[in-house]
C-alpha cells in the first residue's frame, strides 16, 4: 500500500495536536507538599584525619607572667584559707598582785679584790673593796660555784657614799676549798648586785 505525501503530513499534524492535548491536560497546578519523612540513622563515623606538624615553641614565662596567673588562685584560695573573726570572750577574774621584783642594779655600783689571785695553803683572806651601792646598805659578799663550807664571808653596811670594805676567810683544811675560777657575787640588800671572777690557784 502506497501512502501519500499529504496523508502522512496530515498523521504527523494529528499526532502532534494529540500530544499537545495530553501534555496540557498532564500539566495542571502542583499539590500541597507531603509530609516529611522519618530521619535516618546516623551513618558511621569517618576516619581520624591526619596530624599537624608540631609548631615552634613558644617563650619561656617570665616571673611576672608567673604571678599574674597565679594571682587569681591566690585571691580566690585567701578567703576559705582565712576564717572570719570570732566573738571576744568575756574578760577573765582578776589575778593576785605578783612579788615585788628586786631591781639588781649593775652601775654605778662595782667591786675591787686586793689579789689578782689567792695560793692554797699560802693565802687565808680575801678583801673585798666596793662602791657605787646605796647609803647604808648592806652587802654580802658569796662565792657562787664553791663549796660554802670553804669561805667564811663577813658582811656588813656600806657607808653614807656606798663604799665598803669586808673580808672573806679561806677554810683550807680538808681541801674544802679547790682550786679554780669561781664567780665572786656581792648582794646587796637595796637591791645591787655585782659579780667579778675570782682565781684560786694551787
Amino acid at each position: 500500500m502506497i501512502v501519500s505525501p499529504g496523508a502522512k503530513a496530515m498523521r504527523l499534524l494529528l499526532i502532534s495536536t494529540l500530544l499537545s492535548v495530553i501534555l496540557a491536560v498532564g500539566c495542571g497546578s502542583p499539590g500541597l507538599p507531603g509530609l516529611q519523612g522519618p530521619v535516618g540513622d546516623q551513618g558511621p563515623q569517618g576516619a581520624q584525619g591526619w596530624v599537624g606538624d608540631q609548631g615552634a615553641p613558644g617563650p619561656l614565662p617570665t616571673s611576672s607572667d608567673v604571678m599574674k596567673a597565679l594571682q587569681p588562685m591566690a585571691t580566690k584560695m585567701i578567703p576559705q584559707l582565712k576564717g572570719g573573726a570570732g566573738f571576744q570572750g568575756p574578760d577573765g577574774p582578776v589575778g593576785a598582785q605578783g612579788l615585788a621584783g628586786v631591781d639588781f642594779r649593775q652601775s654605778p655600783a662595782g667591786i675591787l679584790l686586793d689579789q689578782r689571785s689567792y695560793a692554797l695553803g699560802t693565802d687565808t683572806t680575801i678583801t673585798v673593796y666596793g662602791s657605787g651601792f646605796a647609803r647604808n646598805e648592806f652587802v654580802l659578799p658569796q662565792i657562787a660555784g664553791a663549796n660554802p663550807r670553804g669561805f667564811a664571808a663577813a658582811g656588813g653596811n656600806a657607808d653614807i657614799d656606798g663604799v665598803f670594805s669586808t673580808t672573806i676567810t679561806l677554810n683550807t683544811s680538808g681541801h674544802m676549798v679547790k682550786a679554780g675560777v669561781y664567780s665572786l657575787q656581792v648582794n646587796g640588800g637595796e637591791g645591787t648586785y655585782v659579780t667579778i671572777p675570782i682565781v684560786i690557784s694551787e
